[in-house]
């Protein structure tokens, strides 16, 4: 039993070479920094936080292991001094 494919519309098939490409300009939130400790290596470095709406996005990569920090493995370091006797 053979089974026929439709023919793929020509007019259809031009329209992305055809049409004029479309710049999506991202929306830029408000930031601050906060001083982390990579939970993979345990390396302590600046991490930037977008206050995007509902809620801040709290993602870096680790600057060292490239290792992707989330907000359940934020780790917040309050005094930079007290860490640096502490470092691995």
């Amino acid at each position: 039993m053979a089974y026929s494919v439709p023919a793929f519309s020509g007019a259809l098939a031009n329209t992305a070479q055809t049409s004029p490409r479309k710049t999506i300009k991202m929306r830029e939130f408000p930031t601050h920094k906060e001083i982390i400790r990579c939970p993979e290596c345990g390396f302590i470095q600046e991490a930037t936080v977008e206050h995007t709406d509902p809620w801040y996005s709290y993602i870096h990569f680790c600057e060292k292991c490239g290792y992707s920090i989330t907000e359940s493995e934020w780790a917040t370091i309050k005094d930079l001094n007290d860490e640096k006797d502490n470092v691995q």
